[in-house]
This record gives C-alpha cells, structure tokens and sequence, in this order.
C-alpha cells in the first residue's frame, strides 16, 4: 500500500496528518478519512487521484475518480486528515504538538548541550568537530553489546580509511551492512554513530561495517564517495577475509550517509558492478533544494537540522566547480533502474523527509523494489534517541527487520 504521512499546519487544527497517495493507489475505506484542510502548493505537487476520502468533507460522496464532487479539488492536492487506517492499522494519529514527546526531548536535550560550547560556526572546524562528539557522546553511550569490534584501516585511492567492523554473534559468515554516518560531510564519524552500528548488528544479526570517510571541506566531493567505493569493492571481492557472506552486502547510512550510499550504487551500477543486494536509507539528503514550505515549517532550531546548516554543508562539500545536476552528488535527479531493493526512512518533522517522498516516487516508477516510512513527530537524525525514545525504536526495529529478510 503506498501511502505517505507528514505532519503539516491546517487551519482548523494546529497540527494536522498530512496524507499523500501515489497515482494508482487506493486508501482502504474512506471512513477513516475526516479532511479538515487542503492546499494547493509546488512542494508536493503529485496525483492523488486516488485517494478516498470520509464522507464529512463537503457532505459529499466521493467523485468516480476517488476526489469529492464540488469542493474545487484538483489532482496534486494535500489532503489533511486527523486519522488514517490502511489494511486494518492506525497509520498515525496526531494531536496538538507536531514532535512526539520523547523526541522534543530528545531535541531539546541536545540544543542544552550545544548551548554549553560556543556556536560551531564561530570556532575553528577542528574544534566544532570536538564539540559535535561530545555532545552526541551520551547517545551513543549503551545499548547492545557485540560478540566482536574490530578496527581495521583498508586501501583507498585516498590514502588509508579507517573501519570498524560490529559482529553481533560467533558466525564464521555474516551478511554485513556497510554504513556511513551522517554529519553533512563535514562532521561525526564512526564513533558518533558507533551505537547506531551496533543497533542494526544486533537486530538484524549481521555485521556492520562503519566507514569513517574523509571529511569536508578539507577532502571535496567526490573523495568521500571514491573511498566508498573503494572499501565496498574490496569486501565485496574477498568476503571471506572479513568474516562475511558472498553475495550479501547492502550499503546504507543516515543523512549526507545516504547521500554517499545512493550515490555509491548509482556509480557501480552506471559500471556493471552488482556486489549491492540492498540499500538503507535514513532521512537522506539526494538534491540541494529544500522547498519553500519545508524550510519555513522545518528549517528551525527546533528540528535538528536547519536550512542554513543544510546550505553550508552542501558548500563546504561541492568543489567550486561542480556541476549542478551531477547525478552522483545530488543523486534524485539520477538515472534509477537497475538498483537493488531499498528502504528509506524519515522523520515527518525534518526538511529532507520530502525528499525521501520524491525519492521513493522515482525509484517505485524506476521498477526497483521500494518501501518508505516517515515517521510522524519525528525530527532529523532521530534514530540516535533510541535509548529513550519508542518512536526510534519502532523505526530501528522496522528498517532492521526490512535489512534481516533481504539479506537472508
């Protein structure tokens, strides 16, 4: 069932489930369907000529084409619902504040910590970084403990990366993950997101090899990505070095990660490398435009990643010479057939979720096999608030689950 849940502003209610259906799709019954508002607007614009609707919108009966008679609807409209039910479940349900509890908490737990260093963009970069880890130290802190950590430094053509590989149990032969951490190419490290790693080892039993990439904007795009690739051909061709299973290999990561895993499939299909089985991609950044109403609704303090933060990062990134539309730096613009089956995530209450929306879109049209979750109350990077927060565990649990079966 294709369905896409964000969290938008209504003018009845202050927080409002906003509801998106794909061309073809239907929404199971239209009772579950109360519409308080709609919009028309650039940012989403996409047929939903599908989508049924509860009866209390306009005190009309749904039109042939699933769209009420006579309440000036046109296909590539929003449509605000305070509840959704597909094949028998409650999609969402939200009520006054956009974020879940525990991930304001989360978020403003953070912004207390950041408050006790002076700003990252008024410091040398070097020292940003120091601040970056120490806040994030207490939340990669606990969680599952693996069987075996190893840190290994492999060959690139940039010089040496270094690896850490999590084994969640004694298999001689694992399915592994290749993971790359997020921090808009310019901050954060393996050590960062070292719990993130262990999470997806445990649950889905595999192992997971974090790559701690060179950073901006000291190493311009495409270094990042050409150390990439380097490290998942050579786990790819000798499997049994590293203690992992032939053939399983899926590539994944968060935020500018994604970007990196995206655009490392792209470049290895455009050469006829098939080591990839699946990718996992989390509240990823694929294109440098942020639409006007994701960035006045999102671009905020409040989020975990604001507008500004994202245009910096994409300078300190991109070589002053960069092509605009080069397809392996802003990768939702890229040629998509051929790759391997994907999971995207993202928070609804973050200014890239749209993207991943846009992203699933292309990839469904493109044939790959697709599954896509936003997450209603959810900001940018919550995942790491898995050590008190249910919705990142759900998440967690999901996406993992998704990596378990393709990986089998």
């Amino acid at each position: 069932m294709a369905i896409s849940v964000f969290v938008g502003e209504g003018c009845n209610r202050p927080r409002d489930i906003l509801v998106i259906a794909a061309t073809g799709t239907a929404l199971a019954h239209p009772k579950w369907f109360q519409v308080l508002w709609r919009q028309q607007s650039s940012m989403m614009r996409r047929k939903v000529h599908a989508l049924s609707i509860g009866p209390k919108f306009c005190d009309r009966k749904t039109s042939r084409g699933g769209l009420p008679s006579g309440c000036g609807w046109q296909a590539g409209q929003w449509a605000i619902a305070r509840q959704a039910r597909i094949d028998g479940k409650d999609v969402t349900d939200v009520a006054g504040d956009d974020l879940d509890p525990e991930i304001r908490s989360f978020a403003a737990e953070m912004a207390r910590s950041y408050a006790r260093y002076p700003a990252l963009d008024q410091v040398p970069l070097s020292e940003a970084r120091q601040i970056a880890e120490k806040v994030r130290l207490p939340w990669r802190q606990g969680g599952p403990v693996m069987h075996q950590s190893e840190d290994l430094h492999l060959p690139t053509p940039h010089g040496p990366v270094r690896v850490r590989i999590h084994r969640p149990n004694p298999s001689p032969q694992l399915p592994a993950l290749i993971y790359l951490h997020g921090g808009g190419w310019t901050i954060f490290s393996i050590d960062s997101h070292d719990r993130l790693m262990r999470e997806y080892a445990a649950r889905a039993q595999i192992a997971v090899v974090g790559v701690d990439y060179a950073l901006s904007p000291e190493a311009k795009y495409p270094v990042a990505l050409e150390q990439v690739l380097a490290i998942a051909r050579l786990l790819a061709r000798e499997p049994s070095r590293f203690g992992l299973k032939p053939e399983r290999l899926a590539l994944g990561g968060d935020s500018a990660g994604g970007n990196l895993a995206l655009s490392a499939a792209l470049k290895l299909k455009a050469s006829g490398e098939s080591i990839l089985h699946t990718l996992l991609l989390l509240y990823g950044v694929f294109t440098k435009e942020i639409s006007a109403e994701a960035a006045r609704r999102y671009g905020g303090p409040d989020y975990m990643l604001t507008t500004a933060e994202m245009d910096q990062f994409w300078s300190n990134y991109l070589p002053a010479n960069a092509v605009s539309d080069d397809p392996y730096a802003t990768p939702l613009g890229a040629p998509l057939g051929g790759l391997p089956s994907t999971f995207l995530l993202a928070g609804a209450c973050d200014i890239l979720s749209e993207q991943s929306l846009f992203l699933a879109e292309r990839l469904k049209a493109a044939g790959v096999k697709t599954e896509l979750r936003i997450y209603a109350g959810a900001t940018h990077s919550f995942l790491e608030a898995v050590s008190r927060s249910r919705l990142a565990d759900q998440a967690l649990a999901e996406s993992a689950a998704f990596l378990s079966t393709e990986l089998a």
